[in-house]
C-alpha cells in the first residue's frame, strides 16, 4: 500500500475476501474478513493487508466518483461489509457478467458498466436501506445479471419456474418478468434457449455416446419430448434426429444472440 501513497493514488479500494480469510489494518482499525465479506480502504493512506489463506478480490474506484454518491466516504473505510449485504452480492454478480463477454472494449457500454459499478460500490460501502425492487439503472442491471446466473445454474431442472427463481433472488415474480422483458426476452424463452443450446451440443456427441434423443430432452430439462422436438425444429430448422448430418458430421448450431448481454449491462430503465 505504500506504493499507492507515494504515487498520490487517492482512489477507494473495495476488498472482497473470496474463499479464505484475511486481516486488514488502516487508521488504527483492524478487521478480519471471512469468505464473502468485504471492506473499503483508502489508497491515499498506509494500510496493511495480511493473507491468512485464500485470495482477495480488489477493485479501485476513483474517490471523486464515490464522493458524489456517498457522504464522508473516508469514515466508512475499514468497516466490515457482511456477506449478506445485498448490494455487495449484486455487485459481484454484475461484475461477473460484465467481464464474461468483454463489453469493456466498447466505449458506450463501458461507460454504462463503470457508472453501474460505482453506484453498486457506493451502496455496498454505505449503510443504505434495503434495495427492494428498485428501477434504478444499476440495480436493474445487477439484479438481471443475478437472475441470469441463477437460471444458468438451474435451467436443467424440470419445471423451473419464475416463482422459484424469484424466491431465490428475494424479488417478486412480476419484477423478475419485468427484468427479463428489459432485455427483450422472457423467462420461458431464456430457459428454453439454454436448454436447446445444451441439447444441440449433446446431440453432436450422440453418435459417439449413442444417447437417445428422449434421454437428451430429459437431461436438459424438458419433460415432454414432443414439445422438445417442436421447439428444437423452430430454433434450429431441423428435427433433433436430423441435426446430425447423414455423413456423421455434426451440424453447427446457430450462436445465441449476444446482444442480450449488452442490453442488460447497459440497461437504464425497466418498463412500467
Amino acid at each position: 500500500m505504500r506504493t499507492s501513497v507515494a504515487d498520490g493514488d487517492d482512489s477507494i479500494g473495495l476488498i472482497v475476501s473470496l474463499p479464505g480469510k484475511s486481516r486488514l489494518s488502516q487508521r488504527g482499525r483492524d478487521i478480519k474478513l471471512c469468505a464473502g465479506e468485504a471492506t473499503s480502504i483508502l489508497h491515499s493512506e498506509p494500510a496493511t493487508v495480511t493473507y491468512i489463506d485464500g485470495i482477495l478480490f480488489g477493485l479501485a474506484v476513483p474517490r471523486e466518483a464515490l464522493a458524489q454518491r456517498v457522504t464522508d466516504i473516508e469514515s466508512l473505510a475499514i468497516r466490515p461489509i457482511p456477506q449478506r449485504n445485498e448490494a455487495l452480492r449484486l455487485l459481484m454478480a454484475y461484475l461477473k457478467s460484465a467481464f464474461k463477454e468483454g463489453p469493456l472494449a466498447r466505449p458506450k457500454l463501458r461507460d454504462a458498466v463503470v457508472a453501474h459499478t460505482c453506484d453498486l460500490v457506493a451502496l455496498a460501502v454505505s449503510e443504505c436501506a434495503p434495495l427492494g425492487e428498485s428501477d434504478a439503472s444499476a440495480i436493474v442491471a445487477a439484479r438481471h445479471s443475478a437472475v441470469l446466473d441463477c437460471i444458468a445454474a438451474h435451467f436443467q431442472k424440470p419445471g423451473l419456474s419464475v416463482e422459484e427463481v424469484a424466491h431465490r433472488q428475494g424479488i417478486s415474480p412480476r419484477y423478475l418478468q419485468r427484468l427479463m422483458a428489459s432485455s427483450g426476452s422472457s423467462f420461458t424463452g431464456h430457459v428454453n434457449e439454454l436448454r436447446l443450446q445444451l441439447a444441440s451440443k449433446l446431440l453432436t456427441e450422440a453418435r459417439v455416446s449413442a444417447q437417445l434423443i428422449s434421454d437428451i430432452a430429459l437431461e436438459v430439462g424438458f419433460s415432454d419430448v414432443s414439445h422438445f422436438n417442436r421447439l428444437f425444429r423452430a430454433r434450429f430448422g431441423d428435427s433433433p434426429r436430423g441435426f446430425v448430418t447423414p455423413a456423421g458430421i455434426p451440424a453447427e448450431p446457430p450462436a445465441p444472440d449476444r446482444r442480450v448481454r449488452d442490453i442488460l449491462l447497459a440497461n437504464v430503465r425497466i418498463p412500467a
